[in-house]
């Protein structure tokens, strides 16, 4: 059983030891875009906190079919490394990089904010939730594709 397993599992069961799980860095060529629009990140790496976890599956997320089921929950690591495609969200109060993953059944978000959050002292990169989408809820003005592809509805974005 993975080491990142076990962390989600004793968060979900209220026992973990750790605050904090890195599931992930941000790639070199992603900081320089970051870099080129001038936004400061925290860490090059990324965490998933027990607090970040227990907001992506809160009641309330499940009760509305918005929460992650625990399997994909445990390819968090796997998404952060090889998503489908990064947007850069460019709302000012936002700036968040979303990982998006898309296979044929569904397609997954992840949320990491690029401010920092705090955490006895120490500076962090964070998954700041997660969630289910549609392939056309990333057809806004707003998310600029930073990297990889996405399909909605017979339409190709790519890189231009």
């Amino acid at each position: 059983m993975s080491d990142f397993k076990n962390f989600v599992d004793d968060c979900l069961a209220q026992k973990s030891q750790l605050h904090a799980y890195q599931v992930g860095v941000i790639e070199p060529q992603i900081i320089k875009v970051l870099e080129e629009q001038n936004i400061e990140i925290s860490t090059i790496e990324i965490y998933l906190t027990q607090k970040g976890l227990t907001h992506l599956y809160r009641p309330t997320k499940r009760s509305r079919n918005k929460a992650l089921l625990l399997e994909d929950i445990y390819t968090i690591p796997t998404v952060l490394k090889y998503p489908s495609a990064l947007f850069l969200d460019t709302q000012q109060n936002r700036l968040n990089l979303l990982y998006c993953f898309q296979n044929s059944k569904k397609c997954l978000k992840l949320i990491v904010d690029t401010k920092s959050y705090v955490h006895r002292g120490k500076k962090l990169t964070i998954v700041k939730t997660a969630g289910y989408i549609y392939p056309y809820d990333m057809k806004n003005s707003k998310y600029i594709l930073i990297q990889g592809v996405w399909e909605m509805q017979g339409e190709t974005v790519t890189l231009s």
